[in-house]
């Protein structure tokens, strides 16, 4: 059972998320907010004037303070600071802080991050749980609201984080059965994690058969879309057009197709990949 002691007054998703990354790992008894020096506490969070982990103490707010992120240039505010004593895996550790954390500290700090995929920005919610200017209460119950609330947020990421590395292994583990053509022997997402000569990728449905899906470049351009002449058809002309006996469909945009097995995915790819060429060497000869 350990004490945390925080600042009074308005509170800041800065030390409510570092309370609720604490609470994780450590069960909680008494939360203080008070800036009495003669405070006794397990952990103080944004007050007293010192950074000492091994001592519980996470302030930031010192003049000789200089700890910063490479290379974000994001500075460590105090929910940063404990992030780093959280013990969970180094990738993480790592995507929970760029998604969640980081943004925390750079709001607290004053830095304007730029916009990035999958960057939550709980920071002004979390500010809004304060009490109204003319609300009698000194803040302490919708603080313990804000903490439960964060945690939750929290949680969640760590979640994502996991899922996120899980995936990354998946995607790590795929093969390259034909030049171009990336099958996955599971289900993950592996958008933004493969080679860029991919083409097109083979991966096993989460409800149904398998499917054969085109990449798209950075311009969100197919690089090589399914044939036209796919696109739309019924299961039945699919079948009979290529020969595919469990073919499924074919998109009507031509980025995705599926059929019953991997083998047939894998075959209407490298069909694909044929008839792009084909198409190719013919522009090039009518040009």
């Amino acid at each position: 059972m350990k004490t945390i002691v925080t600042h009074p007054g308005v509170f800041h998703a800065d030390e409510v998320m570092a309370v609720a990354i604490l609470s994780l790992h450590t069960q909680v008894n008494v939360i203080r907010r008070t800036r009495n020096p003669e405070e006794q506490g397990d952990y103080f969070l944004d007050v007293g004037g010192v950074y000492d982990p091994a001592q519980g103490r996470f302030d930031h707010h010192q003049r000789d303070f200089c700890l910063t992120r490479w290379p974000s240039n994001v500075a460590y505010a105090t929910a940063g600071l404990v992030w780093r004593e959280f013990r969970i895996s180094p990738r993480v550790k790592e995507l929970v802080d760029k998604w969640l954390i980081q943004p925390v500290d750079a709001h607290d700090v004053g830095y304007k991050l730029p916009p990035a995929p999958g960057v939550i920005s709980i920071s002004s919610a979390i500010s809004a749980m304060n009490p109204c200017w003319n609300s009698a209460s000194n803040g302490d119950a919708e603080f313990k609201n804000a903490v439960d609330f964060a945690k939750l947020i929290l949680m969640q990421t760590i979640k994502r984080a996991e899922a996120e590395e899980r995936a990354e292994e998946i995607v790590g583990d795929a093969v390259e059965v034909f030049p171009g053509i990336l099958t996955l022997h599971q289900f993950a997402p592996w958008q933004g994690k493969i080679p860029e000569h991919i083409n097109l990728v083979v991966f096993p449905d989460k409800t149904n058969g398998w499917r054969v899906q085109a990449v798209q470049d950075k311009g969100r351009n197919m690089r090589t879309p399914l044939p036209k002449e796919w696109r739309g058809l019924s299961p039945v002309e699919l079948q009979e057009m290529r020969g595919i006996k469990d073919a499924i469909f074919c998109h009507p945009s031509g980025f995705i197709a599926g059929a019953g097995s991997r083998d047939s995915c894998v075959e209407m790819a490298k069909l694909a990949i044929e008839a792009a060429a084909y198409a190719k060497a013919e522009d090039a000869r009518n040009a």
